[in-house]
């Protein structure tokens, strides 16, 4: 009889461990980053399908919703030349229940945002990265938890339209804002996936002495080499809508990716998954450790000189001047390859460019996205500027001096 028993710990023991192993990030950012899902851009087909996924994510993992159900609806209105819309979306959240019968009324906060910014004028925008790797991150890790669950209870939140100005978290909190004193702490995941080009980014430690003396000890222990973020600063996501209700933060982030960052190439086949796991299990490691300290923390401020580490693509596109071309277009309009001329300016007036053209090549350089047509506006120098455009279906060539 002892020997039986043995045995099926043993059998039990390998299935827990088969059963641990199975989760896999990298085909959960394949699918995210898939062309069915068109760049997951809110309020699209790609969107719908991402929610779905999700909660059947949390479904098979046996994880209960925090709410009644997982989806939380939100919808936005907005004014956009002259004409009225609504977008709406869903945020997924779900939640595992403290151990502690003293502690699981406090809530550790794990999130990322799952939308992207879809497909524009030809241009599809997988946004593996930004930001499928940290929704892949949160899945890992309510995968885990499901089954190893820790003194305080975890709210696992995939947030929508991070990418529409933070509306998802926004949202969480205005519809629920008696959980803000419940919720002792948000760890964000935004754009992990790019472990291998400059190791781990972390943003928010200084916002509560707890986190930043539990990185300290882990990332050491670990052997995790940490810096400051290069370019998620403070209000960069959706951390930024708890810390401004005075809530400890810790952001995930693997630097500024600036060569996919926005752009068509964030393919899943670019992500480094080894490193994704690095990540994952370092910030396991930290929220284990959240989990079992009974205190609740003390909220610091982060100094202005911490919060804006590095805001050097803020100024790249401040000082990009695409207005030197001579037009001036609608930046809350995404563009693919051609911009559509919004307005033009006194010299595009005199060279003869008009609203409604559409621009497809600056002194002979295409561009396939927003970014790359910021590149193109900072470095290009050579005058008269060569405006290649379309109108009324005719290709043809104006100089702007």
């Amino acid at each position: 009889m002892k020997k039986l028993i043995i045995f099926l710990v043993f059998c039990l023991s390998i299935f827990y461990t088969f059963s641990q192993s199975t989760f896999s990030m990298e085909e959960v950012v394949r699918y995210l980053a898939s062309p069915e899902l068109e760049g997951r851009k809110m309020h699209s087909k790609g969107d719908t399908l991402a929610i779905q996924f999700l909660v059947n994510q949390f479904e098979n993992m046996e994880i209960k919703p925090f709410f009644n159900d997982y989806e939380q609806p939100l919808c936005t209105r907005f004014t956009l030349m002259g004409k009225k819309n609504e977008i709406c979306s869903k945020n997924v959240i779900a939640f595992v229940e403290g151990s502690d019968k003293n502690m699981k009324e406090q809530y550790i906060l794990v999130c990322a945002h799952f939308d992207h910014l879809g497909t524009t004028q030809g241009a599809y925008f997988p946004g593996a990265n930004d930001n499928a790797s940290g929704t892949a991150t949160v899945l890992y890790l309510a995968n885990h938890f499901a089954q190893n669950p820790i003194k305080k209870s975890i709210i696992f939140a995939c947030f929508a339209g991070e990418e529409s100005g933070m509306l998802g978290s926004n949202h969480f909190i205005t519809a629920s804002p008696e959980l803000l004193q419940k919720i002792n702490y948000v760890v964000n995941f935004d754009m992990v996936g790019r472990y291998d080009q400059g190791g781990l980014c972390l943003i928010g430690e200084e916002s509560s002495n707890v986190l930043k003396q539990t990185v300290k000890k882990l990332s050491k222990r670990e052997r995790v080499g940490i810096k400051g973020s290069a370019s998620l600063f403070l209000q960069g996501s959706d951390h930024y809508v708890f810390y401004k209700k005075n809530i400890p933060f810790l952001c995930f982030n693997t630097g500024t990716d600036r060569g996919n960052y926005h752009r068509p190439k964030d393919h899943a086949d670019s992500i480094d998954y080894k490193g994704m796991k690095i990540v994952a299990d370092f910030a396991k490691q930290v929220i284990e450790e959240l989990g079992s300290n009974s205190k609740k923390p003390k909220f610091k401020k982060i100094g202005q000189k911490k919060a804006e580490i590095d805001n050097s693509e803020i100024l790249d596109i401040i000082f990009a001047n695409p207005n030197k071309f001579g037009f001036v277009y609608n930046f809350g309009i995404d563009c693919g390859n051609e911009i559509t001329i919004f307005k033009t300016t006194p010299k595009g007036a005199e060279a003869g460019l008009l609203a409604g053209d559409k621009v497809i090549k600056i002194n002979g350089k295409t561009f396939s996205c927003m970014m790359d047509f910021f590149d193109i506006a900072k470095t290009e120098k050579e005058k008269p500027y060569r405006i290649s455009i379309l109108r009324n279906g005719e290709e043809m060539e104006i100089l702007v001096y």
